[in-house]
């Protein structure tokens, strides 16, 4: 399932590429607007519905006038045809804004949740219908509060790597060949973090300049590469942690294990425990690369050492967080 991440008007592109499937988020704020007749707020729902015209507005009164109430539950899905778009089918998923009183670790763990089987539900209907593309917005995006402690840029970070998340997941799972395209509008922090000079091309940059350094490092030392990474990982090991069990009480590890790698009787632990130790000694960004790289595993280069570096990087340090956030994307990406 190729995915793409774009930026900028998603309703054009769709009706562009004549999708099979535009996906519209609405929120309740949306639906009692339209049903009181009220001026509608400029949102993705708005400019489609706009774009649509009376027909697609009809579709959709009949739809929410049906019981006379407000009865959507969060992911629930109402299917038109374009009307006036010139896409296939429109998909309006009834997206919840976040409560006030959402603390940030509810939003971690019970708002993303519901974000991702919203990405089920959307891929499951295109999916048994053969659909071979499907224009989607960044799920929550648009309804995240600036007022709210825990909504800021991290917060647009990890609903944007959520969604690349959940969709990846669902492709591989299901073998699917349509085309996913993952829009946000054009001045939202993460698709500059995806998709600019200042991303991808210069976060490689960053790791070449590592492994420059570490190379360099080894060749000044005077020692072979093998004692060299014995030596600093003990250096490591000893400077940043004042004892074994310290460590393996941060990140549930058996403090023996921790205490013969400090030694040298254990001299590749497996990767998943040398980058929990890395994470849960605090070190910098070049430390935590030297750390990995001197227990002999090349990194970042797998999802799990992206994940884990976005993360890290988007301000995410505490170690049972990373984990569990880990554990919630894949299982077997535990730490």
């Amino acid at each position: 399932m190729p995915i793409k991440i774009l930026s900028g008007d998603m309703v054009k592109f769709a009706e562009k590429i004549r999708a099979d499937a535009l996906v519209i988020p609405v929120c309740e704020q949306d639906i009692r607007m339209l049903s009181n007749d009220m001026g509608l707020r400029r949102s993705l729902f708005s400019r489609a519905l706009f774009a649509g015209g009376a027909e697609l507005r009809k579709k959709l009164e009949d739809n929410f006038r049906a019981d006379g109430g407000f009865q959507m539950k969060f992911g629930e899905i109402i299917v038109t045809n374009g009307c006036d778009l010139n896409v296939r089918n429109i998909l309006f998923v009834y997206v919840e804004k976040p409560p006030h009183d959402m603390t940030p670790g509810d939003f971690m763990y019970e708002y993303r949740r519901s974000i991702r089987e919203c990405y089920v539900e959307i891929l499951d209907w295109a999916h048994i219908r053969y659909a071979e593309s499907v224009v989607c917005p960044v799920l929550g995006i648009d309804l995240i509060d600036a007022s709210a402690n825990y909504f800021s840029p991290k917060t647009e970070f990890l609903l944007f790597r959520g969604a690349r998340v959940s969709v990846s997941l669902y492709a591989k799972e299901m073998q699917s060949e349509m085309n996913i395209y993952l829009v946000t509008p054009p001045d939202t922090r993460p698709v500059q973090l995806e998709q600019s000079k200042d991303t991808a091309e210069q976060y490689n940059d960053v790791f070449i300049q590592y492994e420059r350094r570490f190379n360099e490092d080894i060749k000044n030392s005077g020692l072979t590469k093998s004692e060299f990474c014995k030596k600093r990982l003990s250096n490591y090991l000893y400077n940043f942690i004042d004892n074994a069990e310290q460590l393996a009480n941060m990140i549930d590890y058996d403090k023996g294990s921790i205490s013969k790698f400090r030694s040298g009787k254990i001299t590749r632990p497996k990767k998943n425990r040398v980058i929990a130790m890395a994470i849960g000694m605090g070190l910098s960004d070049e430390d935590r690369y030297c750390f990995i790289k001197c227990a002999g595993y090349d990194y970042p280069v797998d999802e799990r050492d992206r994940i884990v570096e976005e993360l890290i990087r988007a301000g995410v340090k505490d170690f049972s967080e990373i984990n569990e956030r880990l554990i919630e994307i894949d299982k077997e990406f535990a730490l």
